[in-house]
């Protein structure tokens, strides 16, 4: 089984704002858990196929985005069905509320945590004893 590599180019936010996927015959609610500057996964009522293009109404607090994206994930998780959506098409107003609000929720939930670099060689490295006594 081939290891799956991080793809994302901003970090993912938590949230909780209400999405609605705008279906021919009738909408879907939603709630997006968690979002970033390409995108957001989203808890559904129905299920999606992967690849399926989606056009979808985000409730921002200063009011909706519309926006189109394409399902990249559909399954279940630890916290329950839904989907990750590539967001590809915004509007230039809706995408600087989007912007904006994803910065400003960024900035509320701290810096990106920094990984330490492991060094190999000190985990395995016992630390010379003093020979000194006192």
């Amino acid at each position: 089984m081939r290891a799956q590599t991080e793809q994302r180019r901003s970090r993912r936010v938590p949230c909780n704002l209400p999405v609605t996927w705008l279906r021919l015959s009738n909408d879907v609610k939603g709630i997006a858990r968690n979002i970033s500057l390409e995108g957001m996964f989203v808890e559904l009522e129905a299920s999606v196929a992967v690849g399926f293009i989606m056009r979808l109404r985000v409730d921002l607090p200063d009011g909706p985005v519309n926006a189109v994206g394409e399902a990249r994930y559909a399954g279940d998780t630890a916290t329950g069905q839904g989907c990750g959506i590539l967001i590809f098409t915004l509007g230039r107003e809706d995408q600087l509320r989007w912007q904006s609000y994803y910065h400003n929720l960024a900035q509320m939930n701290g810096p990106r945590p920094q990984r330490d670099p492991i060094k190999v060689g000190a985990m395995f490295r016992a630390e010379p004893r003093s020979t000194t006594t006192g």
